[in-house]
């Protein structure tokens, strides 16, 4: 921590890790605060897939959130400070609530609109792709920027894609297919958001305005009876997004399981009962 009065830093504050010497692991990607929190608290996203929480009033490390099975690429805070949204590499942004870091309280995966170069329809991408920065434009709209060159606008709570607000292509490579797109910054007066990635020297501006006009009219539509909505559907073509999350939530869960002290002596036991059985076998065998 740095105080522009004084000549270097005035505070150092690391988490209580197990393994201190991992350090590529838990480096931190990025951090936020709270612009209302009277106890100063920094939000930390860290690549060994925790939400870590510091005091910067006490300049101490608090907690560290369960593992999200993923490295945590970004955060930011939505909703007038009583939501974080953490992105994950895993293409899947998990939410926490303000004062609640232990655990989240949903996680939905991303499916942005890519559109088309031949002038074709937007096509949903399947997945997957890592959410590599999150930035606030409204309290209710954020952009999220993935590793396949795509900057969507989705609305949280309730969680729905907008559209694709920009889309990046690696001219450098020669790579058509999409591009990182890193970086992401919006204007704190206008509906302008930047973005850029990191083979390029050049920075894309795009206008949200439309994003906004979009979930506010959403709003109002949901604040009608249902037999009076007029909301376009939210199903993507060619996207099973219930089964994938599903089949990302078995897998994670089988990921961390492994990861328990009981599970890895089970599986250990079951490894050497299985070589005890193929030495027999092979004992058979051989009489």
């Amino acid at each position: 921590m740095w105080d522009a009065r004084k000549s270097g830093p005035v505070s150092v504050m690391t988490p209580d890790i197990e393994n201190k010497f991992d350090d590529f692991f838990n480096s931190i990607n990025e951090m936020a605060v709270s612009s209302n929190d009277s106890h100063g608290t920094l939000l930390a996203a860290v690549d060994d897939g925790t939400l870590a929480v510091y005091n910067i009033r006490r300049r101490r490390f608090e907690m560290s959130s369960e593992t999200l099975g993923f490295s945590a690429r970004t955060l930011t805070v939505v909703k007038n400070n009583t939501k974080v949204l953490v992105g994950t590499d895993e293409g899947v942004i998990s939410v926490f609530s303000w004062n609640e870091f232990g655990n989240i309280c949903d996680r939905f995966p991303i499916h942005p609109l890519r559109p088309s170069r031949q002038g074709q329809a937007r096509t949903a991408v399947s997945g997957g792709n890592s959410v590599e920065k999150i930035v606030k434009i409204t309290e209710d709209i954020v952009a999220v920027a993935t590793d396949d060159g795509v900057v969507s606008a989705m609305h949280i709570l309730p969680n729905r894609l907008l559209g694709c607000v920009g889309y990046h292509i690696d001219t450098v490579n020669n790579d058509t297919s999409g591009a990182d797109c890193m970086t992401l910054s919006i204007h704190p007066t206008e509906n302008i958001i930047a973005s850029t990635f990191p083979a390029s020297s050049s920075i894309k501006f795009w206008n949200t305005s439309k994003f906004i006009e979009h979930a506010e009219n959403e709003t109002a539509e949901l604040r009608l009876p249902k037999n009076q909505r007029k909301l376009p559907s939210t199903k993507l073509k060619g996207v099973k997004s219930r089964r994938l999350c599903l089949t990302d939530a078995n897998e994670r869960m089988e990921y961390l399981e492994g990861l328990l002290p009981e599970k890895q002596s089970i599986l250990s036991s079951n490894d050497s009962e299985n070589s005890i059985s193929h030495d027999d076998s092979s004992s058979d065998s051989d009489v």
